[in-house]
């Protein structure tokens, strides 16, 4: 059950999750199946998708935009109130992405209810903690 869950999860081989989390630099679950599910899952991805991911770096996600606007020189720094509102801009993303994976994770327990509260306790909370870990504070 374990393998199908995580399967369905994360949308099969699609890049689509995997490259809104790297977008948004949004910390990884570093337990759990589904993580390493994710991992093995780009093996069979189609190649200009695995391309597409790799291109997508830390250093360009939207969270390292946002605080290196927030790390800039007093002189050239955003205003206190800009700088709140990519904040606020970016856990929107976040949260929105974790209402995703709610859904995901919804769908997952309506096709193995036998599993279901193991998966969202085991597996979802993974991911749940990573996201809202990932928040900025202003």
């Amino acid at each position: 059950d374990a393998d199908l869950a995580a399967t369905l999860y994360n949308a099969f081989d699609s890049a689509l999750l995997p490259a809104a989390w790297r977008f948004l630099g949004a910390p990884r679950a570093q337990q759990g199946h589904l993580e390493a599910q994710r991992t093995a899952s780009r093996r069979t991805m189609p190649r200009p998708h695995r391309v597409f991911l790799e291109a997508l770096s830390p250093k360009t996600s939207v969270r390292s935009i946002v605080l290196a606007a927030e790390a800039c020189a007093p002189e050239k720094r955003l205003p206190v109130h800009a700088l709140a509102v990519l904040e606020a801009a970016h856990n929107a993303c976040l949260d929105e992405l974790l209402r995703v994976c709610s859904r995901r994770s919804q769908m997952v327990c309506r096709y193995l209810p036998n599993y279901a509260a193991a998966f969202r306790r085991d597996e979802f909370e993974h991911d749940r903690q990573a996201l809202l870990a990932g928040r900025l504070g202003v």
